[in-house]
């Protein structure tokens, strides 16, 4: 094991709603199948706190401080347009808290919040960890020391397309000095922030997996500004000090407004397999080509046919926030292995792999692509990958379990 250490954060997703985790929403519409993403009713996350502290050091007012902080960088996520003068906020979505519940909620009440029963969202600090280690015990008694959060959306509407209930629990037991791991106020932080992108309907993204996979929290991590904030792992506190494009432009196309609708285009195509049927479960990313830094800057990510449940007949990806007037190139890679079960991609258990990463080439062959101005799509076809297909070859969606976990937690390696 690497004397440094590597955290992953993973949501836990239970009870009443579809389950999906990878490079785009966390939930999507599994009633009606109809490629939506679920957003919160009013596109409004009312969410209320309890009484209690996160840990020795840290008490409820800060805690509820560092939640809001997270919150508002989601809600006023901003993107550069052609213009590149200034920002221009792309979501509309807006987060509200309700105070608080009341009491200190602890292992003894907790269920009575994290429940499919309609109620209220709320972010419960758990001093302890003794929360935690009841949701998690099962797995393994002692993991709940290496978790600094769990986030489960509980409650979706009739139409599947909205969500109206979902908890956070942040452990702080991993702020206390007497735990095996100790992360410092900054490194949980950037779990907060990772929390509440989960909260939000946001799914871990693949972008910069280079830069990523050889940091190790605590340690040397070069170009550590590149790494997502909804990176399957935190591997440094700089992915909750600012959110990347990739996190900003997705949840902008969860909740677009105006802007992000009529100042960007569009990149989309579709992923197929080696027989020519719709493949889930290959990242595709598009990224800037004008130099080093931009392509590991202006990157953002989808996984293929991530906006319906597990085998479903899709492969299409939807690539937002493309600058007009700039250049990108797009490709496609298998999802890590080193990110599965708990901690994998979504829609599918196992995604396809054992192919190279390649680029995906317009229709007159050119390796890049732009548009000349805001509101345009551009379609880059039908890409076929020499693998085989891991989904049954029946139509449709299918109900044998092939989808995600039921659950998840965050895990020190």
């Amino acid at each position: 094991m690497s004397r440094y250490l590597k955290l992953f954060i993973i949501a836990a997703v239970l009870l009443t709603v579809r389950y999906a985790l990878a490079g785009g929403p966390f939930e999507v519409d599994a009633v009606s199948d109809s490629g939506v993403a679920q957003q919160w009713e009013g596109n409004e996350l009312k969410w209320s706190s309890e009484d209690g502290d996160l840990s020795s050091a840290v008490n409820n007012a800060t805690a509820k401080q560092w939640v809001n902080d997270a919150m508002s960088k989601w809600t006023s996520a901003a993107l550069r347009d052609s213009g590149l003068s200034s920002q221009k906020i792309v979501v509309d979505v807006k987060a509200t808290y309700q105070g608080s519940v009341g009491k200190d909620v602890n292992e003894t009440n907790y269920l009575d919040y994290n429940n499919s029963s309609e109620g209220q969202t709320v972010i419960i600090f758990d001093k302890g960890g003794a929360i935690t280690k009841a949701e998690t015990e099962a797995f393994d008694p002692n993991q709940y020391q290496y978790i600094p959060g769990l986030t489960q959306l509980l409650v979706s509407d009739s139409s599947g397309k909205k969500i109206k209930k979902g908890i956070i629990i942040f452990n702080g037991i991993l702020l206390e000095s007497s735990n095996p791991v100790t992360l410092t106020p900054e490194q949980f932080k950037s779990a907060i922030q990772h929390e509440t992108g989960h909260l939000f309907n946001l799914d871990h993204a693949q972008v910069n997996l280079d830069i990523a996979t050889p940091c190790d929290l605590g340690g040397s991590c070069p170009d550590a500004q590149y790494i997502p904030t909804m990176f399957p792992e935190l591997k440094t506190e700089r992915q909750g000090t600012e959110l990347k494009i990739d996190d900003k432009v997705t949840i902008s196309w969860i909740y677009p407004n105006t802007t992000l609708q009529s100042s960007f285009c569009t990149i989309t195509g579709e992923i197929q397999d080696k027989d020519g049927r719709p493949l889930q479960g290959v990242n595709v990313f598009a990224r800037r080509t004008e130099s080093d830094s931009l392509k590991k800057e202006d990157v953002r990510a989808m996984v293929s046919g991530v906006l319906y449940p597990a085998c479903f007949n899709d492969g299409h990806y939807y690539l937002y926030g493309i600058v007009p007037g700039r250049t990108y190139e797009v490709m496609y890679e298998q999802l890590s292995p080193l990110y599965t079960g708990m901690s994998g991609f979504e829609p599918l258990k196992n995604p396809p792999s054992g192919f190279p990463q390649q680029n995906i080439t317009a229709g007159d062959g050119s390796t890049t692509v732009s548009c000349p101005s805001g509101g345009q799509t551009i379609d880059m076809g039908t890409v076929q990958v020499p693998v085989s297909n891991p989904c049954p070859s029946s139509s449709g969606k299918t109900t044998s379990g092939s989808g995600g976990s039921g659950g998840g937690c965050s895990l020190i390696r």
